[in-house]
C-alpha cells in the first residue's frame, strides 16, 4: 500500500460543460460546482485552479479529502487517502487508492464513452511519455452509481461514428505498437480486433499480427513478416 503521508500526488479533475448535464438533471445549467477542501493534519495546502474554471487540481495526502458537488442534493465525487468515491445517498467506493499509482499526476476525466447520454469516469493510474492507462467506470443511471468495466489504455471515443479504439506505442520509433477496437454489449466492453507489431525472435524482422473476435474469443486472423 502506498504511504500517502510520504508521497504527495497532484490530482486533476476535468469536467466539460456537457459533463454536468450527464451528472445532474435539468438544474445543471444553473448550478456551479462547489469546491470544499478539508485537511486534518494542518499541513498548508492550496487549491490550484487554472484559467478554465472547469478544471481543478489539488494535492492529496493520507488525511486530505476533497469534494465536488454538482447538485443541491447529495450527488458528489469525493477523493481522499482511502479511495475515489461517488456518493448519492450512500457512499460507493469506485476506486481503491491502495492500488499502486505510478504517476505523479493522477487524472480523473469525465466523458460519455458508451453513448447513453450520461458521463462516465476514466481514472488514469499510470502514464508515460506516449501511453497512459487507467480504470473505466460506467455511470448507471438507474441505480445512480458506477460500474467498473476494467483497466484499459486511454480510449479514443469518436462521437460521430461511435467507434472506440486505443493505440499503444511500444518503441522502435513507433514501429512496435498495439492497436485495438472495442464495442459495448450492455455494460461490457468487448475487444473486437487487435493489430500488433512486435519484434521477431532474432531481432531481424517485425511480425505484424491481426486478431479478430470470433465466438467470444480473439483469434489470430493473419501474421506477416516485415523487414526492418
Amino acid at each position: 500500500m502506498r504511504k500517502y503521508q510520504k508521497y504527495l500526488l497532484l490530482t486533476t479533475i476535468c469536467f466539460s460543460t456537457a459533463s454536468l448535464a450527464g451528472w445532474n438533471s435539468a438544474e445543471s445549467d444553473s448550478i456551479h460546482p462547489e469546491y470544499i477542501i478539508t485537511k486534518d493534519d494542518h499541513i498548508p495546502s492550496q487549491l490550484i485552479t487554472g484559467n478554465d474554471s472547469k478544471m481543478i487540481g489539488f494535492p492529496i495526502a493520507k488525511s486530505f479529502s476533497a469534494h465536488l458537488y454538482f447538485t443541491k442534493g447529495s450527488k458528489s465525487i469525493e477523493i481522499n487517502g482511502g479511495g475515489l468515491y461517488a456518493t448519492k445517498a450512500l457512499k460507493q467506493q469506485v476506486f481503491d487508492l491502495a492500488n499502486e499509482v505510478d504517476t505523479e499526476e493522477v487524472k480523473l476525466i469525465s466523458e460519455d464513452i458508451n453513448g447513453d447520454g450520461f458521463n462516465d469516469l476514466f481514472f488514469i493510474t499510470s502514464s508515460g511519455i506516449v501511453n497512459c492507462y487507467g480504470d473505466y467506470f460506467l455511470f448507471n443511471a438507474k441505480e445512480g452509481g458506477f460500474i467498473h468495466i476494467g483497466h484499459y489504455p486511454n480510449l479514443n471515443i469518436d462521437k460521430k461514428s461511435g467507434k472506440i479504439s486505443s493505440y499503444e506505442r511500444n518503441g522502435h520509433a513507433g514501429r512496435l505498437y498495439r492497436e485495438a477496437e472495442y464495442r459495448f454489449e450492455g455494460n461490457k466492453l468487448l475487444t473486437t480486433s487487435v493489430t500488433e507489431q512486435i519484434l521477431s525472435g532474432d531481432g531481424e524482422k517485425y511480425i505484424k499480427k491481426r486478431y479478430l473476435l470470433k465466438n467470444g474469443k480473439l483469434e489470430l486472423a493473419s501474421s506477416t513478416l516485415i523487414k526492418r
